[in-house]
């Protein structure tokens, strides 16, 4: 580099630009190295595994999207669309299923379904022994890393998420019938 612009292919590219928010503290912000190796292929992995099961998902689901990378969250997902086009988009349910790589609800991946519109959190189905619901800014049933390694006995991790993803479609196509 050259005072802060890369080199591509020998042309000069403009310099990245700090955003336009606080960003937390990190030892690269002070001129440390960004070294991200393991870090990376343990994203690789779940990224992975996600792109399975989502595909798996999109594959037995009428009306679901292709699987993509959504770019406001860089998650990887399926979008079910459960009424017919045409109508109302910000009124149409719709259930996602997908995995997140971590965000201000979570420190850790997780994968989620969720229902479209929100239902009522007054009354939530009971979820299989390793999915939660999350209700605060949006509802879902959300699988967190750390918990499907902690309660996991099955020893095919694309299964164990599979069960989940099952069992919260199910749950999130439920409450999306009750309204």
């Amino acid at each position: 580099t050259e005072r802060g612009v890369a080199r591509s292919g020998g042309k000069l590219l403009p310099a990245l630009e700090l955003p336009g928010y606080e960003m937390p503290e990190h030892p690269v912000g002070k001129g440390a190295p960004f070294v991200a190796v393991a870090a990376l292929e343990q994203l690789a992995r779940w990224s992975g595994n996600a792109a399975a099961v989502a595909e798996m998902t999109r594959k037995s689901q009428a009306g679901a999207s292709a699987v993509r990378c959504w770019p406001h969250h860089f998650d990887l997902a399926t979008l079910i669309a459960l009424d017919p086009e045409g109508g109302d988009t910000e009124k149409a349910r719709t259930i996602g299923v997908g995995l997140s790589p971590g965000d201000g609800h979570y420190d850790e991946p997780y994968f989620y379904v969720t229902p479209w519109p929100a239902p009522d959190t007054s009354y939530l189905p009971e979820l299989d022994a390793y999915g939660i619901w999350h209700t605060e800014g949006w509802v879902g049933a959300v699988l967190p890393a750390g918990r499907l390694v902690e309660l996991s006995s099955a020893p095919d991790p694309v299964d164990r998420v599979r069960a989940f993803v099952d069992a919260a479609r199910f749950a999130a196509g439920m409450l999306l019938l009750q309204d």
